[in-house]
């Protein structure tokens, strides 16, 4: 499997049925990715030039879609990521809607372990998703992880 993923143009992780708010997350995520990029957090940053006017507020129901993404079994296969760490490009589909897979990770890995990132772990948000959720649940870590692991693989 190691040696068909890295010979692999473009590797589609599907992720199932989509939710109205996975794809209002899904359409969002180009233009999150945008304004986020430009947020560069440091020890020295203070927080007053963000949130910019136009991120989507805490409880807006696109960060439930997020969440229900991140919330997806195939986050809990560590077999899976393979797709992913070796083939030259992965796209993540849900739906009839798409993104740029290692764009999604490297979003989320910013976003909670930078230090002030842009993400906030939101609890009222994340018990619409799963019943009894914590920040345990999500793919937090293997957000963190793969990005990682495919410069060791890709240079």
């Amino acid at each position: 499997m190691q040696r068909i993923y890295a010979l692999a143009d473009e590797v589609i992780v599907w992720l199932g049925v989509s939710s109205p708010s996975i794809d209002l997350f899904m359409a969002a995520f180009t233009s999150l990715r945008d304004l986020a990029s430009r947020w560069r957090p440091t020890k020295m940053t203070s927080n007053a030039d963000w949130p910019r006017p136009e991120w989507p507020a805490d409880d807006n129901k696109l960060w439930v879609g997020m969440y229900q993404v991140l919330a997806n079994t195939w986050f809990w296969r560590l077999w899976t990521f393979q797709e992913i760490v070796l083939a030259r490009r992965a796209v993540m589909v849900c739906g009839t809607a798409s993104i740029n897979a290692i764009d999604f990770f490297t979003f989320v890995r910013n976003g909670f372990f930078w230090d002030g990132g842009y993400l906030k772990y939101i609890q009222s948000v994340t018990y619409r998703v799963l019943d009894n959720a914590t920040s345990s649940h999500f793919a937090y870590t293997p957000c963190d992880v793969i990005p990682r692991q495919r410069t060791m693989y890709q240079g």
